[in-house]
């Protein structure tokens, strides 16, 4: 929630913000930019903009306090402080006004992912302050509310895994809305819902007890890996990335457990999804990782095995099934002293 509340904050303060309909780091429908306050603005706030700073600072305690999670009906006397704030200054100017109303639709969108009444307060400054730099970008706002509105429900159904559902929605914006961006990207959406489709399915295979599929590749130091080479032995199965910091975190626990049981027939297939080779290689000599790093190729593998996130593990047992996934901490080592402690 933090970044919602940031985004919150810097609309209050500066009112020229650009802002998402989504936290960053996610493929966001980005609304267009409120207009900057005027380089002639008093340097002190002024007292609608002061008021406003307050009400959505209680706001945002509140909403901190039960992680964000606060029902909207919660809200209810607070959401009404925004009509109460533009009636007690009626000599406020109307960007301030339609300020507030744009803050209020942030909250809307933002915080309770409500798309019809935001879209109905974007509609309301649009009507009432038409004169202002909000309503200038008002349709342009609308456009953005109504793709994000679609996306919700596309991720929604792909949450799910109502892999059908999603894609009626994308070949229902084909149909219905032909010009709009949604429509434009459709054939790399439904791209991207068969490939989540076909990592579910991957994924669902792969549970404890069930035959590890095998997996091949080569090498930073250009060797051959293959699991299937490694029959007999206990292999851990790694996906990871030196940039992944739990990945990172779970390093020296392999590393003592590579160490102790290596020579009782451990072993260790390193999958990595980092972006650069020469820092992976430079990262596994100054760890001293001695198992192969698989590179080339490695985002192929992540899709067949339906990798969502890092790190994943499978850990193998000397037949070749499954015995437990992403082991953490000392679960590793406590395993292997079960497998191979008796050799």
């Amino acid at each position: 929630m933090n970044h919602r509340f940031r985004l919150l904050a810097l609309a209050v303060l500066g009112l020229g913000a650009a802002v998402s309909l989504r936290a960053a780091g996610d493929d966001a429908a980005t609304l267009p930019a409120p207009p900057a306050t005027p380089p002639a603005a008093p340097a002190e706030k002024t007292p609608i903009l002061a008021d406003l700073e307050q009400l959505v600072g209680n706001i945002t305690a509140k909403l901190k306090a039960t992680d964000g999670v606060l029902p909207p009906a919660e809200l209810a006397a607070d959401m009404a402080q925004f009509e109460a704030i533009i009636a007690k200054h009626p000599e406020a100017a109307a960007d301030e006004k339609a300020g507030v109303l744009w803050t209020k639709a942030l909250l809307y969108l933002q915080v309770f992912d409500d798309f019809e009444q935001g879209e109905a307060i974007v509609r309301r400054f649009k009507a009432e302050y038409p004169t202002t730099e909000f309503a200038t970008k008002s349709d342009e706002i609308l456009a953005q509310i109504s793709q994000e509105r679609v996306l919700s429900s596309l991720r929604k159904a792909v949450a799910a895994r109502d892999f059908d559902g999603a894609v009626a929605i994308v070949n229902r914006v084909k149909t219905e809305q032909p010009t709009s961006e949604l429509a434009k990207k459709s054939d790399e959406l439904l791209a991207a819902i068969e490939r989540q489709r076909k990592a579910d399915t991957a994924s669902s295979a792969l549970v404890v007890g069930a035959a590890f599929p095998g997996l091949e590749g080569k090498a930073i130091d250009g060797t051959a890996v293959s699991t299937a080479a490694l029959k007999g032995k206990v292999v851990l199965v790694d996906f990871w990335a030196t940039w992944c910091p739990p990945c990172r975190e779970e390093l020296p626990n392999v590393l003592a457990a590579y160490e102790k049981f290596h020579a009782k027939g451990f072993a260790v297939v390193a999958v990595s999804l980092d972006r650069d080779e020469a820092e992976l290689k430079k990262f596994v000599e100054e760890k001293k990782m001695p198992w192969p790093q698989i590179y080339e190729g490695a985002n192929a593998l992540a899709e067949k095995f339906g990798v969502e996130s890092i790190p994943t593990t499978y850990l193998v047992d000397a037949e070749g099934k499954i015995v437990a996934t992403d082991l953490r901490g000392d679960a590793l080592e406590k395993l292997l002293e079960k497998l191979l402690g008796g050799k």
